[in-house]
């Protein structure tokens, strides 16, 4: 039984503190207007980044194309 209570104690301390802690940090980042991104939406912006570079570089790639045709049409 004391095992059992000392258990619920610690859960209870652990569920608090990490809920001060969210609420603390939110409140935080809010009041200076700072993105507050989890660790997924970091790695979604990194892909989407990621894909914009890549269309550029096809896209410089297709006009360093277009241009190679046109000079070995001549």
């Amino acid at each position: 039984m004391l095992g059992y209570l000392l258990y619920e104690a610690v859960e209870v301390t652990y569920t608090v503190t990490k809920l001060l802690y969210t609420g603390v940090s939110s409140t935080y980042y809010w009041y200076y207007n700072i993105d507050n991104l989890t660790d997924d939406e970091k790695k979604i912006k990194q892909l989407e980044y990621k894909e914009d570079e890549k269309d550029k570089i096809i896209a410089e790639l297709k006009e360093r194309m277009d241009k190679l045709e046109k000079r070995l049409e001549n």
